[in-house]
């Protein structure tokens, strides 16, 4: 749909069909054997009044045939040929009018009105504009010379027409309403709102005028206004679907999506075959997160228009949040076929990108900036790609210029902030400055003072804001912990960000009292939900990686906030108070790299929830043992093998002639980088033929992967979290090097609570010790591989009821110490 729309007030057939009959004898012929041009005229006249255009067409053409040189006959053969839908030729016989008699007004404009439709705009003005001179109190002539001028693009004459117009008749509410027009055309939405404010004025019940001036505060960012401008067009002309979707498109510019969806619905009741409302309503619903509804409308929007190119779009879109990546490829791939758009690019190269195709979305990220170049969303796609790629160091500058271009781009502010929480390169001190100007961008405002209810002994209301309540690593040290929380003691809240849930999600959501989905929601509205629900610890489970809502902690919506485990450093948010860790992850002393205070749980920050019997393979024996040498093993992802990394990796090899390595990722699965690693890996001089690489695998045959491993070698600074439990829970244990960040601290945490404190390296020299050493006691090592499950099960690190007790009595502390602070006034309920 168009901006604004240049409504004719009038037909130009039908006030030609007016003039004509004004130069015109109105009495019918006498009978007789031949009729005389002046016969045939008449009767032409008496056949249209009396709707036979067929034979009027033909007296017509008899009079015309008696008279080849008349204009009148021409322009009122065009006429009767213009009733019966043949403009074609119609068109020919208005020419031929006007070179007959340049100064018939009949002939002007209808040639004028006939060119409009061809279309012929340049055309259509010329004999507007004659129509006009020769009859300058002809206002609707006027009008049409206006509109087609600003149709045609001539903003100049356009103006010129418009404001010479508007002086002729001032009291002419069109005049006024076309004024405001080319003000929006002009990129003047300010001006627009005063013509129309004229407009009205003089017609308040002007339904088009209502709309325009809503499009006009909409430019503006006046929405709340807007929308009661579509409102008041929508009452004067309830059977609009024009206005109805104005209105529909404004609620959902304010997120607004329920009364959005509504409003887009009546306006198919009216106009079911509009393919672009159901388009609307397709893009309505996938923000409510209703993918399986948004579905059906894009395709029946496709049915109604298959070169209808956004929808492809957004169908893909839709069928990707409900998790059919390959038919939203396929999608996507049929849209580009019928045009390539930036958008189904960019949607097809995210698509891409979650199947692991890395090197094909960054492609396609690039071939959507060539089709738009200032799209700053796509520019942060191709940054997390490059990042998914092992390329992080392009992927940060990607991010720095993004914000140098728009520096309130928040998701790349947040996605540079999860870049360099596990740079090596960058200090605690440079990395905090960092999130401090990300929490100046924050709206930091604060709902209604929280009354804190004083009764220690009640149950607290905990609250979960992420969007990895699912099979994800969230998900998964999640899990048991919920399994175990006390009721009785706390009731949980879920906010989930996202609309995706699988199996665990099934698993999990019976254990809170509420699950709402924030999807849809401003962050303004997602706190006053979770204000409504009346929360009193609310905690953050993302941090600044994806699905985060880290802008709706800003308004404050409980009165204590955590962030806790989905993230590994500070969030910078100056609104959420806390942070949970533990002695290993966070030594005494560096709580300073924090905006969040440090609060930490016994031996532990974080409990994983073992897989269940159908999910985990029983321990193999060592492999060693077998294969007479070691297989070393790595399933992180590429971003985390850095060159220091596989330097280390390089050293352990060359002690170890005989070791082997098996890969295992998301990744690796694509030959590009197999390629690639295999290439660094010889660089380090670990050559090929030593090398097993291996792509994405479902779980079970993924923790089947460990009884080919005897010993995993860890990552660094971005050590492993996820990969580190299972490997341990398969019989295999880590080598890992502790450095100074949280997440570099990580795999000492782990280890440490899971009692293989031995296994932690505290410098790269120690790496390359201990990974040589224990691969070179193959008895030991078969040995702890034997007992290892069993172990580890009663360790902190896997004991899910001990720390659940341990976490409900963390929040119920700090819940008193809340009490003993906060002021006691009551605040007016929201």
């Amino acid at each position: 749909m168009g901006l604004f729309d240049w409504a004719r007030r009038s037909s130009s057939a039908r006030n030609a069909k007016a003039a004509t009959r004004e130069t015109r004898v109105q009495q019918s012929p006498a009978p007789g054997p031949a009729l005389s041009e002046e016969d045939q005229v008449r009767r032409g006249i008496d056949l249209l009044g009396a709707g036979k255009f067929l034979q009027a067409c033909d007296a017509f053409r008899a009079a015309l045939a008696l008279n080849p040189r008349s204009a009148a006959n021409n322009v009122n053969l065009a006429y009767a040929l213009q009733q019966i839908d043949a403009e074609t030729d119609a068109l020919p016989h208005l020419r031929k009018a006007v070179l007959l008699d340049p100064q018939s007004f009949d002939a002007q404009y209808m040639l004028g009105a006939a060119l409009e439709r061809v279309p012929d705009l340049p055309g259509a003005a010329k004999h507007f504009s004659e129509a006009v001179a020769l009859r300058p109190d002809f206002e609707t002539a006027r009008a049409d010379l206006c509109r087609v001028l600003a149709l045609g693009g001539d903003t100049v004459a356009a103006r010129a027409a418009i404001v010479a117009a508007t002086e002729l008749n001032p009291d002419s509410a069109d005049f006024h309403y076309y004024l405001g027009n080319l003000c929006m055309a002009e990129k003047s939405a300010l001006a627009a709102v005063e013509s129309y404010s004229r407009a009205l004025a003089l017609k308040p019940d002007y339904a088009q005028v209502h709309a325009n001036m809503g499009l006009a505060l909409v430019e503006q960012g006046k929405l709340d206004q807007a929308i009661g401008s579509f409102e008041r067009a929508v009452a004067i002309e309830p059977s609009s679907c024009e206005f109805h979707t104005k209105l529909g498109l404004a609620f959902k510019a304010q997120r607004r999506f329920g009364e959005a969806a509504q409003t887009l619905q009546r306006a198919l009741g009216l106009d079911p075959d509009n393919a672009e409302v159901h388009n609307e309503l397709g893009i309505v619903l996938t923000e409510q997160g209703l993918p399986d509804q948004a579905v059906d409308r894009f395709r029946k929007a496709i049915a109604l228009r298959p070169e209808l190119p956004g929808a492809y779009a957004n169908l893909g879109l839709a069928l990707y949040e409900r998790g059919d990546v390959a038919k939203a490829i396929t999608v996507y791939c049929q849209g580009l076929a019928i045009k390539p758009l930036a958008e189904t690019h960019d949607n097809l190269a995210i698509a891409l990108q979650k199947q692991g195709a890395v090197d094909e979305a960054i492609e396609h990220f690039q071939m959507a900036l060539e089709l738009r170049p200032e799209n700053l969303n796509t520019r942060c796609n191709l940054a997390a790609a490059l990042y998914d790629a092992g390329r992080p160091q392009e992927a940060i500058a990607a991010y720095r210029e993004i914000l140098r271009l728009r520096p309130e781009h928040l998701i790349a502010h947040s996605n540079l902030l999860c870049n360099l929480s596990v740079d090596e390169n960058i200090s605690p001190e440079d990395y905090l400055a960092e999130a401090r100007r990300f929490n100046a961008k924050l709206t930091q405002q604060p709902l209604q003072p929280v009354v804190s209810r004083p009764d220690e002994t009640r149950r607290l209301r905990i609250g979960f804001v992420s969007g990895d309540l699912r099979i994800h690593p969230v998900g998964f040290f999640l899990e048991g912990i919920l399994q175990h929380i006390d009721t009785s003691r706390l009731e949980l809240f879920a906010y989930s960000t996202t609309p995706k849930e699988d199996e665990l999600t099934a698993r999990i959501k019976p254990r809170f009292a509420r699950w709402q989905v924030l999807k849809g929601l401003s962050d303004e509205a997602a706190a006053r939900v979770i204000r409504a629900d009346g929360v009193d610890i609310l905690l953050d489970l993302a941090g600044h990686t994806g699905d985060n809502r880290l802008a709706v902690f800003g308004f404050r919506p409980a009165p204590v906030q955590i962030s806790w485990l989905g993230f590994f450093a500070s969030t910078g948010v100056s609104a959420i108070d806390y942070l949970f860790a533990d002695d290993a992850c966070v030594p005494p002393g560096c709580d300073s790299c924090f905006t969040e205070r440090v609060w930490r749980l016994p031996q532990t920050r974080m409990c994983y929830t073992p897989p269940s019997d159908a999910d985990a393979p029983e321990v193999s024996e060592l492999p060693a043992l077998k294969r007479g040498h070691i297989t070393f093993g790595c399933f992180q992802r590429l971003p985390k093998l850095t060159d220091a990394v596989l330097d280390l990796w390089g050293r352990v090899f060359e002690a170890m002639p005989n070791a082997r390595l098996l890969m295992q990722s998301h990744q690796t699965g694509r030959p590009i980088f197999t390629e690639q690693i295999l290439a660094r890996l010889a660089a380090v001089g670990i050559s090929a033929e030593r090398v097993t690489i291996r792509g994405p695998a479902i779980r079970n045959a993924y923790l089947q992967s460990y009884s080919e491993v005897d010993i995993v070698l860890d990552t660094f600074p971005y050590t492993g979290g996820t990969t580190t439990c299972e490997a341990l829970w398969m019989g295999v244990p880590t080598v890992t090097l502790t450095g100074a960040s949280m997440i570099a601290r990580q795999g000492d945490a782990l280890l440490g609570a899971a009692g293989l404190q031995d296994w932690v390296a505290q410098d790269p020299a120690e790496y390359v010790r201990k990974a040589v050493a224990f691969g070179t006691n193959v008895a030991e090592l078969a040995l702890l591989r034997a007992s290892m499950r069993k172990r580890i099960q009663a360790t902190p690190l896997f004991d899910v009821r001990l720390f659940a007790r341990r976490l409900e009595d963390a929040l119920a502390s700090i819940w008193r110490e809340h009490l003993s602070q906060a002021p006691r006034d009551a605040a007016a309920p929201l």
